[in-house]
């Protein structure tokens, strides 16, 4: 982060991708991040919709089984992070420190020493990798960003749709155009605090027919008791 805490606003745009609902087949050319790194599609991933009574595996550090969907909004997974971490860790290495919710992933930039929202203690050095169900309500091509202080990365049906990774101010990155068939996906954002001054994590989309980007909505998200994170492995 800089000394002011003000950022750019790079787009990392790339080509087009598709992420099928119907048959699960991967597409090509989804977005890369900022560093140029393909992702998961790009390397010819098969990324499979989930269905509304598919069950889905709890959190890794709980041995597994099922939870259900009831909840509204994102479950999250904390980590605690060594000082002078620079980039999202490897997670299969961590051990988790708690759970967390949010009905939507919308924290706008604020101090470092206010914390995470409901989580004062949270401040610097340290992750949360939230998690979940998103309900796209109509088939289409959808636009995703994120914001975030520090980095960030955006997957649906486990296929990298944003890479924003590193130790930076905040910045939005957006998606490629990605081609999603209506129904439910797993939306997983894994994202990390390093340093003071800001705090920021926000994701956005542009619908078909919208004419600018906004907030996913908590009505689109769902997840299971125990917090949807059962592919953290591919972190």
């Amino acid at each position: 982060n800089g000394a002011d805490g003000t950022g750019g606003g790079a787009d990392g745009t790339g080509g087009a991708g598709k992420v099928n609902g119907a048959n699960g087949a991967g597409g090509t050319g989804s977005a890369n991040g900022v560093d140029g790194t393909p992702s998961a599609s790009d390397r010819g991933a098969t990324t499979t919709p989930t269905t509304a009574d598919e069950p889905v595996a709890t959190a890794r550090h709980d041995g597994g089984g099922t939870c259900d969907r009831g909840q509204i909004g994102l479950g999250g997974i904390i980590y605690k992070l060594p000082d002078g971490q620079n980039g999202l860790p490897d997670f299969s290495k961590l051990t988790p420190v708690g759970q967390t919710q949010v009905d939507q992933l919308d924290v706008p930039t604020r101090a470092w020493s206010d914390g995470f929202p409901g989580r004062p203690d949270l401040v610097e050095w340290f992750s949360i990798v939230f998690a979940g169900i998103i309900d796209v309500p109509a088939t289409g091509d959808y636009t995703f960003a994120l914001n975030s202080d520090d980095g960030a990365n955006l997957y649906i049906d486990h296929a990298k749709l944003i890479d924003n990774d590193g130790t930076h101010a905040p910045r939005q990155v957006n998606s490629a155009p990605v081609h999603l068939a209506a129904g439910k996906h797993f939306v997983e954002v894994p994202w990390y605090q390093g340093p003071r001054v800001l705090i920021a994590i926000q994701l956005f989309w542009q619908k078909p027919g919208d004419a600018a980007l906004s907030i996913v909505p908590k009505a689109a998200l769902s997840h299971g008791s125990d917090c949807e994170l059962e592919n953290l492995g591919k972190f």
